[in-house]
């Protein structure tokens, strides 16, 4: 799932979160993004790339006892691609 690319990445933010570190990162995925929308008369495309955001939940030890975290998948505008054209307020 994750691009080998990415692997020590996500390797290195699963510890810190094991660890009891809050952990924000970004990775690429193996699956392909293309884009619905054609821009500049071309089809965009490359990984897909998401944002995870995580947390630990501790006992009162301290001790990681649970995990939740969230998965997002940018969307379009979000990597540089124009939703819609301004139209100057028309």
């Amino acid at each position: 799932m994750i691009a080998e690319v990415d692997r020590p990445i996500m390797d290195r933010e699963w510890a810190e979160l094991l660890n009891g570190e809050n952990v924000n990162f970004e990775l690429r995925l193996r699956r392909p993004f293309v884009a619905e929308k054609i821009v500049g008369g071309q089809k965009m495309e490359g990984l897909t790339w998401i944002v995870a955001a995580a947390y630990p939940e501790k006992a009162d030890d301290g001790s990681v006892v649970g995990l939740l975290g969230c998965i997002y998948q940018p969307s379009e505008v979000g990597r540089g691609i124009p939703a819609k054209e301004d139209d100057g307020g028309h």
